[in-house]
């Protein structure tokens, strides 16, 4: 398994940047390009405190039994705009269809939407813009919803998946599209939105259950079930964080090495905020902010100072990828601002705070090249590499922090190449290997340096 070094520096064309800027001010009562009829302003038109966007449920890319409802396809290249000609009539049908089905014995309670891309452009991105794309196909049908039956929006839920370019059609331009998909036993065809608008009181099934074959989520929602953890009476300060990937050999193995690291150095992890209980295991992550947040959740419910924090990750000398996406991640303070998504959490690592740490607190970063000498390609670096950098911003507020951080590439937990950054070796100081690491020995062996193998 290779860590992705590239994915941090792919370049986001004008477009990225001025749908990222229009989504961060435009809400669900933003105005769109209006149509005829019931179409005008079908993206604003609703009301002012309606819930749009609605709460999600993340999926990985899904197996269903049943064709889908809609398919809206030719999206623009490398655009997650709705199609203002082709995309809202398919979004009136599907509402309509919401709406009619909650006169039945069986009313939609669960939607299933999955984007999909060509296959132009590196997996991760890929499958970030499928997310956006079926995010933006969600708000349409949520502001139809209230349109047409307000607060209808809030008995739903909306399930959100991206294949990225994984099932492809004939062509690009088919392949560029968002399904909808609905509960097999309710497939209702679409009636006018009049008459009783309260629904028969049935049990609640997920969208697995109703599709039947369709695949268990293969990745944690954003709200992620935590691994199983070991209770323990000698918890200690210390953190394991794994990054929640959208791809499951690589979330999977994240997970495995960082339970492994956690029970070697009696890692805390929360599985009830409620009660702080201590608990020896590992903690997933999905952007930069949820690294800082477990920071101080565990410092708030330890009572103690956190003494070390080991993350493994995807990352390149620029800093650690976020879930699925190369800009909500963590970085360096120095990158362009394009790659830091701070809106969708991605964060920079001066905003990690001092306060929860120990004076002699260690970060260790298990991903690639976090304390390389070059950039992903292969140019000597101009500026600190991220270890660097993150050694630089704690020693101003510590006494004495330590940094250490892979300076090759290569399969993340492996115990070779590091490199330190600490008050002793404030320019970096290479090392064979660090004490109190659990060696990976599920790495193939091409995915590890001469030296680690």
């Amino acid at each position: 398994m290779n860590d992705m070094d590239t994915e941090l520096d792919e370049l986001f064309d004008t477009e990225l940047e001025e749908y990222e800027q229009e989504r961060s001010s435009c809400g669900c009562g933003c105005k769109g390009q209006s149509a005829q009829g019931e179409l005008d302003e079908w993206q604003g038109e609703t009301a002012r405190n309606a819930p749009c966007p609605p709460p999600e449920v993340l999926l990985s890319c899904p197996k269903t039994a049943v064709p889908p409802f809609e398919v809206l396809d030719h999206f623009a290249f490398d655009v997650a705009h709705i199609d203002r000609v082709r995309h809202p009539p398919k979004i009136v049908r599907a509402a309509r269809a919401m709406v009619a089905s909650q006169r039945t014995a069986a009313p939609i309670r669960t939607v299933l939407v999955v984007g999909h891309t060509d296959k132009a452009g590196p997996d991760p991105y890929n499958q970030r813009l499928g997310e956006r794309r079926a995010d933006e196909v969600i708000r349409g049908l949520c502001t139809q919803l209230e349109r047409m039956t307000p607060g209808l929006s809030r008995k739903i839920t909306f399930q959100r998946a991206s294949c990225g370019e994984d099932r492809r059609k004939a062509t690009a331009a088919q392949s560029r599209r968002v399904e909808i998909f609905f509960p097999k036993a309710s497939r209702v065809q679409p009636r006018p939105p009049y008459g009783d608008r309260c629904s028969a009181s049935v049990p609640r099934r997920t969208l697995e259950v109703e599709l039947g074959e369709l695949e268990a989520p293969r990745q944690w929602p954003l709200k992620t079930t935590r691994p199983k953890a070991t209770p323990s009476s000698t918890v200690e300060p210390i953190l394991s964080l794994f990054l929640n990937d959208t791809k499951e050999v690589d979330r999977e193995h994240f997970k495995r090495v960082a339970e492994n690291q956690a029970k070697v150095v009696q890692a805390f992890t929360l599985e009830n905020p409620k009660n702080c209980a201590s608990r020896i295991g590992a903690t997933p992550y999905n952007t930069g902010k949820d690294i800082i947040g477990a920071i101080v959740e565990a410092r708030a419910c330890l009572k103690r100072p956190i003494k070390m924090v080991h993350i493994f990750g995807h990352g390149t000398a620029r800093g650690l990828a976020g879930r699925g996406d190369s800009t909500v991640g963590m970085y360096r303070s120095n990158g362009p601002p394009r790659f830091v998504d701070r809106s969708n959490g991605g964060r920079i690592v001066t905003d990690i705070p001092s306060a929860p740490l120990s004076d002699d607190v260690t970060f260790v970063l298990h991903s690639c090249r976090s304390a390389g000498y070059r950039d992903f390609d292969e140019k000597p670096l101009k500026v600190a590499n991220l270890a660097k950098q993150l050694y630089q911003h704690l020693k101003a507020s510590l006494k004495n922090p330590v940094v250490y951080g892979h300076w090759t590439r290569g399969c993340s937990g492996r115990n070779c190449e590091w490199r330190e950054y600490s008050n002793a070796n404030p320019n970096g100081k290479t090392l064979k290997t660090l004490q109190d690491i659990t060696p990976e020995h599920n790495c193939k062996l091409d995915d590890l340096p001469k030296a680690c193998r």
